[in-house]
């Protein structure tokens, strides 16, 4: 899953521009640590005796501040990641008709954020809990089980961190109320933007050490681990593309070639080429559409089945009810 922060960055920036000085002070100390959106208190600061307009002014300044323009959709910069993070809480003290309904919402999203991320753990330490068997998650927490080597364990609590997250990116969770649920993918994008970041950093260390998580040594989960990182290391798009060199380069066997055809897309699209296998897709108008378009497509069907996936018409019927387009 693509996480765009720039269409969220976008929305954010929507409104006239207003020189004050307390969105900038207010990004600055989100910046360097010292300030927490999430738990800054909007109503000492009289943010609801401003105007709606004024307060959506103080939203777009305060936006404008938090992130650098080349550190909005690539870079793992900390002090960019803060800004990223902070981008929900923004919107939300902007929407939040009073400082009632700001800390109601505020308090429902850290409560959300906090029992994903303990969900996140224990599945990450290999625990049993209910609902896994249909997540993602599963496949990398039961091969926790085979496999006592330290790099390939990590590997395998990562993607299950990942795939946790991720289940719960395009919906929001029902408990939440209306206002929080509707900043819900601003706020869990910014804390994937941090894991994302996180994890591609670990696993540049390691391919500092290794040649890669391969199959024959490492075992097939570890494989498919290490690239689901590597797919969603969107921030720093270098990256992606050594590793992709690096899996050309294995022998067979000694990576799931289906998964090398998926990243060579993703490279594409993030280079602005067509796919070769037409495997990163988005709705359009009701319809799923690969992104950038697709080489040839006329052999699509033969360039999948080499690396083992089914016909283009079977994934986007796939894609289509995944999607929900």
């Amino acid at each position: 899953m693509r996480i765009l922060l720039g269409f969220v960055f976008a929305a954010l920036l929507c409104s006239p521009a207003a020189a004050q000085p307390e969105p900038a002070t207010f990004a600055t100390a989100v910046r360097d640590g010292s300030l927490d959106a999430s738990t800054y208190n909007f109503a000492d600061a009289d943010f609801w005796a401003r105007t709606s307009t004024e307060r959506t002014a103080w939203r777009e300044a305060a936006a404008a501040a938090l992130i650098t323009p080349e550190g909005l959709n690539t870079g793992c910069e900390v002090a960019d990641l803060r800004g990223i993070s902070a981008f929900g809480w923004v919107r939300l003290a902007e929407l939040a008709p009073n400082a009632n309904a700001w800390a109601n919402a505020a308090e429902h999203l850290r409560h959300q954020l906090a029992a994903l991320d303990a969900l996140a753990e224990r599945r990450a330490a290999g625990r049993r809990d209910a609902g896994i068997r249909s997540s993602g998650a599963a496949r990398y927490r039961d091969a926790l089980e085979d496999t006592d080597d330290a790099s390939a364990r990590e590997a395998l609590r990562r993607a299950i961190r990942d795939q946790t997250w991720r289940e719960q990116y395009a919906v929001a969770p029902t408990s939440l109320p209306p206002l929080a649920a509707a900043q819900w993918p601003t706020v869990i994008g910014g804390a994937l933007a941090t894991l994302d970041c996180d994890n591609t950093n670990w696993l540049r260390t390691q391919l500092s050490e290794i040649n890669w998580f391969e199959r024959t040594r490492y075992g097939p989960r570890a494989d498919q681990a290490a690239w689901l990182i590597a797919q969603h290391a969107d921030r720093s798009p270098d990256f992606q593309r050594a590793v992709l060199t690096r899996l050309e380069g294995l022998p067979p066997g000694a990576t799931n070639p289906a998964n090398f055809a998926f990243l060579w897309d993703r490279v594409a699209v993030s280079e602005g080429q067509l796919q070769r296998y037409g495997t990163q897709i988005h709705c359009r108008d009701g319809a799923p559409v690969a992104l950038n378009g697709v080489e040839d497509e006329t052999g699509i069907d033969e360039r999948r089945a080499a690396v083992g996936l089914g016909s283009w018409d079977s994934y986007w019927t796939q894609m289509r009810g995944s999607l929900r387009c």
